[in-house]
């Protein structure tokens, strides 16, 4: 490797070895009678070395990481292909995403019903006289397992149905039914995330949850419950029809066909309620 290399402001560029650098002193100290003061050259005033490996050694002696140099330049080079908003990269990202084809739309019903009647039986553990170690486990179970699995899926794919059809050139579906959807999927996931939460911690103590507790559980069940059927009242009623056919062959005890799906085309709610018209759903 070279010795030094001599800086700009001594009007010479290369690299020089040690004996060509101090020659260099000898002729400007030599030339300060005839041209006046000029600062002394020594061997401090000469810039540092550059050592390669893991930081850059500058004149002042300030060091630099090397990996910092790199990915400055890195993310320089990248700085004037990103978007200017965020909108537009999010656009140009959503090219590249394989999203599921949204035809067969109805396919996501018959297993959202079944995943609802599912969530409404855990009703039967919430007694006044609480719940103990095993009921909890089992309403969380009913959440969890089975049918709702996939709940939150298929819900937020239901959503963006109806928001695509809110927004097609012939919408189906109104702006407000729009936002019932988009409210009610928020509302779902909230819910169901609190409800499972208190389920989880009286599992964790291994204790069961006193009868006091029960009328906010009920409350927060049946927000879950409405929120569903709030995003299903936003679809097509052809879809529904051959939905409740297809859950209903599957879970005769739990569905009942609903006599006005054959007199109206606007939509109604979908999902029978479990028991008598007196009771909490």
């Amino acid at each position: 490797m070279e010795q030094g290399e001599f800086g700009r402001g001594a009007g010479r560029a290369g690299v020089c070895d040690a004996n060509s650098q101090l020659q260099y002193i000898r002729l400007i100290n030599s030339s300060r009678s005839s041209v006046g003061k000029v600062p002394s050259l020594s061997t401090q005033s000469l810039p540092q070395r550059v050592q390669v490996g893991t930081t850059l050694t500058s004149v002042e002696g300030t060091h630099v990481a090397r990996r910092e140099v790199l990915w400055g330049a890195l993310t320089a080079g990248f700085l004037p292909a990103l978007p200017a908003e965020a909108k537009t990269f999010q656009e140009g990202l959503n090219r590249y995403i394989r999203k599921k084809p949204l035809e067969d739309i109805y396919l996501y019903l018959p297993p959202t019903l079944l995943a609802r009647a599912q969530i409404a039986n855990c009703e039967a553990y919430f007694t006044p006289a609480g719940l103990s170690s095993d009921d909890v486990e089992a309403a969380r179970g009913l959440l969890r397992d089975g049918q709702a699995k996939q709940l939150r899926e298929n819900l937020r794919t239901l959503r963006r149905y109806i928001r695509e059809r809110s927004e097609a050139e012939e919408p189906t579906v109104t702006p407000e039914g729009n936002e019932a959807a988009k409210q009610g999927l928020v509302d779902f996931i909230d819910s169901l995330e609190e409800l499972d939460n208190e389920l989880f911690l009286a599992k964790r103590d291994g204790e069961g949850i006193p009868g006091e507790k029960v009328p906010e559980l009920l409350e927060t069940l049946g927000i879950i419950l409405a929120s569903i059927d709030t995003i299903l009242e936003q679809l097509p009623q052809k879809y529904i029809e051959r939905a409740q056919a297809v859950a209903q062959a599957n879970n005769s005890v739990a569905f009942v066909p609903d006599p006005s799906l054959s007199d109206t085309k606007e939509p109604v709610s979908i999902v029978k309620r479990l028991k008598d018209d007196d009771a909490l759903f």
